[in-house]
């Protein structure tokens, strides 16, 4: 009796096809894996003959483009009518860009190294948007000394990594080390997704990304809910922090869009938001140099703001820092506030008198709807415990209907502290002339905003 048609094998998708070559290679047995890429690379829709072997395009050189130093990328995107380019289609099937990729390692592995770059050139003609095909070309070059032109490489990638504003994954920061090694100043800005996928290189080699990196700065002025890019994005700004165990590190700035209510502030420093911890990056970070952490929306609870700042105490190095005490709900009412502003100023009592202080930031504090209540004076007395302290920003929301008692707060300060600036936007457009008489008989100017942000951030030598 003839099988039925029930009986019959199905045909191995590209998936299987990839998952066979990937245990042949893991077993050494490179050429069986390439053949298994090589059926995966034909199975895919966008070959017009599988029966066919594509031809080798001469007329679009990668690398004469970038010794006439033409952009990379933009020579990615041409197609040019010539018979080569015409089996160059573009291609939006991951698994074809995978089969590509898995297949040039297996070449770089028979030492076909020629090969290996037809295919890393294959995989950007097709998606030219894509990250995989520029760090496989650019780690092929380096394997043939041609370090200048994998620099242009990495470079052509960041290009159209801003072209297609895919976001900033780990895979591109690490070739962003290799691309700028020297890189002392990083600031990321516009960037909602930052992704921390933990690539194998990234991890065996974290110690030789940016080793002399001292500026790390993040913005993004979107207000955010919860969600898992969040997360994604909390932990990446961990996982830099962690670099070089921290110690490279002189300047830290994370700025986020605020999160309505009744959301909280977040605590990017705590363990809930580590998606890599397995790397063990940011838990062995030591911050021996660290001159500012700052943050007008990044709460730390004061117990982790002293294992951070300790050594840059200790080594006489911190100059800059922000509290950002806990946000509250209205609906729970001033107490409730109040309660938690007091409670997170004690937990600073460790913070108290660094002589190496000279700026400050206090946020969204709230002590007493009295505006003659002795609670009303911590702030001010802990201020005044700072002998070099010299600018202090300074804003609240919970003042932002009784202005008039955020003013009182002020005057208490001045009193107190012998301050040469203070940042404040709370009172917004409500500038109040008497406050600003009191300060500058004190010697002390009142600026009516947020601090702003200096880039690039003038370093010690």
């Amino acid at each position: 009796m003839p099988p039925s048609r029930a009986s019959k094998k199905p045909e191995p998708t590209m998936a299987d096809l990839i998952e066979s070559g990937r245990h042949s290679y893991a077993a050494k047995r490179y050429r069986q894996a390439s053949e298994f890429f090589s059926r995966a690379i034909r199975t895919c829709p966008c070959a017009e003959d599988p029966s066919q072997d594509r031809n080798r395009c001469f007329c679009m050189s990668f690398e004469r483009a970038a010794a006439k130093e033409r952009s990379i990328y933009r020579q990615a995107l041409s197609h040019r009518a010539c018979s080569g380019a015409l089996e160059y289609r573009t291609c939006d099937n991951l698994y074809h860009i995978d089969a590509l990729d898995f297949q040039a390692t297996a070449f770089e592995a028979l030492g076909l190294i020629d090969q290996a770059m037809e295919n890393a050139e294959w995989m950007l003609r097709l998606a030219p948007e894509l990250p995989d095909g520029y760090l496989c070309m650019g780690r092929l070059a380096r394997l043939q000394n041609k370090y200048e032109y994998a620099w242009k490489i990495y470079t052509a990638g960041i290009e159209a990594n801003k072209q297609t504003d895919a976001g900033l994954s780990a895979t591109w920061k690490y070739a962003l080390s290799i691309a700028f090694p020297r890189l002392e100043q990083l600031s990321i800005a516009s960037v909602s997704n930052l992704h921390p996928e933990p690539v194998a290189i990234w991890r065996k080699e974290w110690e030789n990304i940016w080793p002399h990196l001292k500026v790390l700065m993040f913005q993004s002025n979107e207000p955010r809910g919860p969600g898992s890019y969040e997360t994604r994005t909390y932990s990446t700004l961990r996982y830099l922090t962690g670099l070089n165990c921290g110690n490279s590190l002189e300047h830290i700035r994370f700025e986020f869009g605020f999160k309505p209510q009744p959301l909280r502030l977040i605590d990017i420093f705590g363990g809930s938001h580590d998606t890599v911890s397995s790397s063990d990056v940011f838990q062995h970070a030591q911050f021996q140099n660290l001159r500012s952490l700052r943050s007008e929306t990044m709460w730390i609870s004061p117990d982790r703001a002293r294992a951070l700042l300790s050594n840059a105490i200790k080594n006489k190095k911190l100059t800059s820092f922000e509290i950002v005490f806990p946000q509250r709900d209205y609906y729970e009412g001033p107490n409730v506030a109040a309660d938690a502003s007091v409670r997170h100023l004690k937990g600073y009592d460790w913070l108290r008198g660094t002589s190496t202080i000279h700026t400050l930031g206090c946020q969204n504090f709230f002590f007493s709807s009295d505006r003659e209540h002795e609670l009303n004076m911590l702030l001010p007395q802990f201020l005044a415990t700072f002998p070099n302290l010299r600018t202090l920003s300074i804003s609240s929301m919970y003042y932002n209907i009784e202005r008039t008692k955020f003013a009182k707060v002020i005057l208490e300060i001045l009193k107190a502290t012998h301050l040469q600036t203070i940042y404040t936007r709370t009172l917004g457009d409500v500038k109040l002339g008497w406050l600003d008489e009191v300060a500058r008989s004190k010697g002390t100017e009142i600026i009516w905003e947020s601090e702003p942000p200096i880039w690039p951030i003038p370093l010690e030598q």
